[in-house]
């Protein structure tokens, strides 16, 4: 290090800069951010001795010659901090400690009812990551905590605005406030879709078809992402996307649905949607594989409509086909307006399989205008285990390394228990 620099200063956003070069690999050596950069070897000097003195950059091994003095690498110090990731869904919660470079130092998962409401719930999310932190060796303060959030959120990523009748106590709950009363750190909520989306792009070819696309998951509910640009299309108010609640079935054939309106999407698309007409058509005798499951558990779940779709059920494939055509076309009324590049399907239905997928291209492109429609992919992505919670991490490092005059990863870098250097 420079015997120039002996105090530190809050760094200005080339600061800022400079680390993440170094984070990303795109620069490790300080005449490639010279090169990279712009800057001269003083600024450069300066800026890397500074994020060293904070902690977050190390001197490493001398790189290779080119002629001339060798250059010593630098190293991102993801050991330096912790971020807590959290992955709220409707079944169950999946958590994770990640370091700062998003390797996933443990993991837990609980089941969840998000019935009980966000105070309980979240006393769930807040004990399970301390239980972990412990087993870790590790009780600092995180960095930051990110939840991904199964519903709406708002513009300012923090108050839930999901209104559904299963999720009481949710609707403008502030959730970083909620925190606030155990943690001083900040804490980030975002829709788990909006999330999943983000961290499909960025490990997608940059093209153009990506760089506009749809993310819809169809499990017990249904949510979609939009990306315009690369960039999550949020709203005004937060509620982008909100596909699975719009009105597909009018008149005396409408459901109701759990939003409190009738004829969504949900109820005949939905896994709850499916697993209710599936209930009504065992109980009428109308299947013989669902009647007979419904005998042995006393309810039926959508795994049973998918077992009994793949043992050509026939109650139970016109109603995975209903949903894939129902799905295609309400999402026919979105790609109309928005014109996206790729349709990302994703959850438990489109994991049944091709002809899924297949079926909801068909109804989009009998529904929607053809000059667009026939171009657009719908492609299958399935969801790793740690997918989500690996999303979250990412947003709070983006939030923490965001190259501005907030410089988080600095103010977290000074205030945070220091570790030893690896």
């Amino acid at each position: 290090m420079s015997a120039k620099v002996t105090s530190l200063r809050a760094p200005d956003e080339l600061t800022t800069r400079v680390v993440n070069l170094v984070r990303a690999g795109q620069a490790t050596t300080r005449r490639e951010l010279m090169r990279v950069t712009g800057l001269g070897r003083t600024a450069v000097e300066d800026r890397v001795d500074q994020a060293i003195l904070a902690g977050i950059l190390a001197d490493d091994e001398y790189a290779g010659s080119t002629g001339g003095r060798p250059s010593r690498r630098l190293r991102f110090r993801g050991d330096r901090g912790r971020i807590h990731a959290v992955d709220i869904g409707g079944a169950h919660i999946s958590m994770a400690i990640t370091d700062l470079s998003s390797r996933v130092l443990g993991r837990r998962t609980v089941a969840s009812d998000l019935r009980i409401g966000p105070e309980a719930t979240l006393t769930v999310v807040r004990d399970s990551l301390a239980s972990l932190a412990a087993e870790l060796g590790d009780p600092r303060d995180p960095w930051a905590v990110v939840v991904g959030f199964p519903g709406p959120v708002d513009a300012d990523r923090r108050r839930s605005l999901t209104s559904a009748l299963d999720m009481p106590g949710w609707l403008e709950f502030d959730i970083p406030g909620w925190f606030a009363g155990y943690t001083a750190v900040p804490v980030w909520v975002e829709n788990d879709l909006n999330l999943l989306a983000r961290q499909v792009w960025e490990h997608s070819p940059q093209d153009a078809d990506h760089s506009d696309m749809f993310l819809v998951k169809v499990s017990n509910g249904i949510g979609m992402a939009m990306l315009s640009g690369g960039r999550v299309h949020r709203g005004r108010f937060g509620r982008a996307g909100g596909i699975g609640h719009s009105v597909v079935v009018t008149g005396e054939n409408a459901a109701p649905c759990i939003c409190g309106q009738t004829g969504c999407l949900e109820t005949v698309a939905a896994g709850w949607g499916l697993v209710r007409d599936a209930t009504e058509a065992a109980r009428d005798g109308q299947t013989r594989a669902l009647s007979a499951r419904l005998a042995e558990a006393g309810r039926l779940t959508v795994q049973d409509v998918i077992e009994g779709a793949r043992e050509f059920d026939p109650v139970s494939v016109a109603l995975l086909q209903r949903s894939a055509s129902k799905l295609g076309e309400a999402l026919a009324n979105f790609a109309t307006g928005f014109d996206p590049g790729i349709v990302y399907l994703c959850g438990v239905l489109p994991d049944v399989g091709d002809y899924y997928q297949a079926t909801v291209r068909r109804a989009l492109l009998q529904r929607s205008f053809q000059a667009s429609a026939t171009s657009v992919k719908v492609l299958h992505h399935p969801i790793a285990a740690d997918e989500g919670v690996s999303a979250a991490a990412g947003l709070a490092l983006q939030e923490l390394f965001r190259a501005d005059d907030s410089a988080l990863w600095f103010e977290r870098a000074t205030t945070a228990a220091p570790t030893s250097a690896a």
